[in-house]
């Protein structure tokens, strides 16, 4: 699979066997070899350029969704957040330099709140709410310091 699923198929290979080992038994944990390959393209990108990655950050949070993955999806996410703070604090202020799957972030939050039953799921969406209020709040930071920056080059111009 790693020979034929590459970044210009854009990983769509792993994304089927996921979704073909999940739709014979959505009980089953994915392999790990398997996760590893979904989050490839968190742990490998360089800078925030996801919308250019090849990696479709979105499919693999739906992925988790569908099947209510519930614990995985939320890890995914807060590996993306986790890796949008460790990215150089230049490029996380640039305009439009990144691209989020909030749209599917927020289908999982309400997914999560449909069927909070149990416990766990509660603490899992209270847990994923924190961080998205916290990356939230990080972004309207650099977005203002940014707009400062912008501002301070003009009047010295």
């Amino acid at each position: 699979m790693e020979r034929l699923d590459t970044v210009d198929r854009g990983y769509r290979l792993r994304l089927v066997a996921a979704d073909t080992i999940l739709s014979l038994e959505s009980k089953m944990k994915l392999p790990q070899w398997l996760l590893c390959m979904l989050k490839e393209g968190i742990q490998t990108q360089s800078g925030l350029d996801y919308a250019n990655s090849g990696t479709d950050q979105a499919a693999v949070l739906r992925l988790f969704v569908k099947y209510c993955l519930w614990y995985e999806a939320v890890e995914y996410v807060l590996e993306l957040i986790d890796h949008w703070y460790k990215a150089n604090p230049i490029d996380r202020k640039k305009t439009a330099s990144v691209w989020f799957p909030y749209a599917a972030v927020d289908s999982l939050l309400e997914k999560m709140d449909d069927c909070n039953v149990a416990p766990e799921v509660k603490a899992l969406s209270e847990r994923l709410s924190g961080a998205m209020d916290d990356h939230l709040r990080r972004i309207g930071t650099d977005s203002a310091d940014y707009k400062y920056m912008i501002a301070a080059q003009v009047a010295r111009n």
